[in-house]
């Protein structure tokens, strides 16, 4: 590898900057713009950096704009002494041309470029579709199939009988979800191999005796019943397992079998529950006594586990993995069928066509000329954008991209990691260093972020993790940077605390904050919102509820909603709902009178009416009184 760069940047700190910067100083250096592969994760971050990397060429190579800025920069991060203008011009009129062969794009593009290429015309599908995420009805069908084949229903039956919800379908629903979800895990754990042929050993069975029989000396020593000695949770298993002991009508086997029977259900006990009492083994006279019971407990706990995993685990992940490998199989039946895909798909079934060691795409933990070609050609040069949102599949195959590469840049910060719904894995970045051989450089200055934000950003993330050698980030220090207020609250959410928003609301009663008009509250989650909204009510704050949800959710948009229904449908029941809102805040005698009329305002509505219009349907009313309401309506609806 030449020149292996780990850039370490920040939100706000001039990444795309810089990676357009990486990206021209290739052109310099002579590689060409089709060797260069630029990945990112979002559409936007794609469009982004390629707007860029033509704009900065453009001022550059024609000493337009800031070009003169720009170039100084080149100079002295990659220590060039001059810049061949006439060529870069050259190039930027051919990239110009030639813009499909910019190799910019998604990693989600660039696996579907291989699925699109490579993958589909083997299934016979030209025109696909491609989704996020699976929909119920997928996960039905899928189960519907395990059920009609009585062979394969047999093999899925041991789920059925693990979870005695046999009437409740959406329990084995979610578990087919969470199958096919862990399919990249399955795929990655393909060629490891649990130990088979292991034998069962029962030897946690002796350390137990053993515990229980140190357990009896302690009370005898002390005058104490043993139960006094012995936690209340084996209070129960204790009585059983000493009658049996002394049972003489069983042999050693037959003692060991119904031994297992007594402790086989309370396994979970012996890892959550001390055996016995502290208080009866404490201080220097005991420490023999202690130690021997904590060597025993810990002993007792590793033979269990032993017992546990060949007894339980091992069987359980060979009913697992079969049942698992059925339910892929069927899935990709449906998929290809539907020509419906998940992005997840795309990823896992390029991952296992890469590999395929009868297709020879990848040798030497290199990719082959063959998938080069299918890619768009050689690559000198690859850039990865925001890596610590990179799964271990997409890692397995950029590798051997990178593995082919003379230059790798990849960029990313720890603190951004937003995709670990879809596998990404942020501790890759963080040991990316050793497993590129990379310079780590760090852009550690905010240009985006005012200083109460960046000074509390440093704090939080400097005391998150010892093992993490967190750089602190900069900020800018013209004045405009330096206001503005950032606090913020962390508590264990078991314990029952005082929500923040009422921190948030007693600020601005007493005036902390004093533009509500450029204040926001932002949650998570909708219910969350509404809770806010009830204590902002409460305090008689004033607010505008926004939500991901609907336009609806604004109060005043819900009465202008029914009257436009009602013009739409017809139906008289949305007139009445306009009138009753607090927008329009009609009595009940007007609702009275707008039902005893509602033939006549219909008929005028859909033109029918003699009535020409709004004023003389108020003049030919006889009663002063209801002429004085719909005068009244009149100012507020017309």
């Amino acid at each position: 590898m030449m020149n292996n760069i780990i850039l370490k940047a920040s939100a706000g700190t001039g990444k795309t900057y810089r990676l357009s910067l990486e990206f021209i100083a290739n052109l310099v250096r002579g590689v060409n713009y089709k060797n260069i592969v630029v990945m990112t994760f979002t559409k936007k971050a794609t469009a982004e950096i390629k707007e860029r990397i033509f704009d900065f060429l453009y001022q550059i190579a024609f000493d337009k704009g800031n070009g003169a800025e720009l170039e100084k920069n080149l100079k002295e991060i990659y220590k060039f002494d001059n810049l061949n203008k006439k060529e870069l011009q050259n190039i930027y009129f051919e990239m110009i041309k030639n813009k499909e062969d910019i190799r910019i794009s998604t990693i989600d593009r660039f696996t579907n470029q291989i699925f699109k290429n490579a993958i589909t015309p083997y299934f016979n599908i030209y025109n696909y579709e491609i989704f996020e995420k699976e929909t119920d009805e997928f996960y039905s069908k899928v189960l519907i199939k395990i059920i009609e084949n009585e062979e394969i229903f047999q093999k899925f039956k041991f789920i059925f009988d693990e979870k005695k919800e046999k009437k409740n379908i959406a329990v084995y629903i979610k578990i087919i979800e969470e199958i096919l979800e862990m399919h990249p895990k399955f795929v990655l754990a393909r060629d490891f191999e649990m130990p088979e042929n292991k034998k069962i050993s029962y030897r946690f069975i002796d350390e137990l005796d053993g515990i229980f029989k140190k357990i009896e000396e302690i009370a005898d020593k002390k005058g104490k019943d043993v139960e006094e000695v012995l936690t209340e949770p084996f209070h129960s298993l204790y009585k059983k397992y000493s009658i049996l002991i002394k049972d003489e009508s069983k042999n050693e086997n037959q003692k060991i079998k119904a031994k297992l029977e007594l402790v086989a259900p309370k396994v979970d006990l012996f890892f959550e529950k001390k055996i016995w009492n502290g208080n009866y083994t404490k201080g220097a006279k005991n420490q023999d006594d202690r130690e021997e019971l904590e060597e025993s407990s810990e002993n007792l706990k590793e033979k269990l586990s032993e017992y546990i995993f060949v007894s339980k685990v091992l069987p359980l992940d060979k009913k697992l993995k079969t049942i698992a490998q059925i339910i892929f199989n069927i899935a990709q039946k449906i998929k290809i069928s539907s020509k419906r895909f998940t992005y997840n798909d795309i990823l896992v079934y390029t991952y296992e066509f890469i590999f395929n060691k009868e297709l020879k795409f990848v040798e030497n933990d290199k990719v082959t000329e063959e998938f080069l070609e299918l890619i768009g050609g050689k690559i000198d040069t690859i850039m990865i954008d925001e890596f610590q949102d990179t799964s271990i599949l997409q890692w397995k195959i950029l590798k051997l991209m990178m593995n082919t590469s003379e230059n790798i840049i990849c960029v990313g910060d720890e603190k951004q990691s937003i995709y670990n719904w879809r596998g990404g894995e942020k501790e890759l970045f963080e040991k990316l260093e050793t497993m590129i051989q990379g310079n780590i450089q760090t852009l550690d200055k905010s240009y985006r972020s005012y200083k109460q934000i960046i000074e509390n950003v440093n704090k939080i993330f400097n005391g998150y993790d010892s093992n993490w050698n967190y750089t602190d980030s900069g900020y800018r220090e013209d004045e405009e940077y330096q206001r503005g207020y950032f606090g913020y609250f962390i508590q264990d959410t078991k314990e029952d605390k005082e929500k923040i928003y009422t921190k948030i609301i007693d600020m601005i009663k007493d005036g902390q904050i004093k533009n509500l008009g450029k204040s926001a509250i932002i949650c998570r989650k909708n219910i969350h919102l509404k809770e806010i909204a009830t204590a902002l009510n409460e305090a008689k704050i004033p607010y505008t509820l926004e939500s991901k949800a609907t336009i609806l959710e604004y109060k005043p948009i819900v009465p202008m909603y029914q009257l436009i229904k009602f013009f739409a449908f017809d139906n008289f029941k949305y007139l009445l709902e306009f009138v009753r809102s607090d927008l329009i805040g009609g009595l009940n005698s007007h609702v009275k009178y707008l039902l005893e009329n509602k033939n006549e305002i219909m008929r005028y509505i859909a033109g029918n009416s003699k009535i020409k219009s709004f004023e003389e349907f108020i003049n030919i009313q006889k009663d002063d009184e209801i002429k004085e309401k719909l005068l009244e309506y009149k100012k507020l609806i017309l």
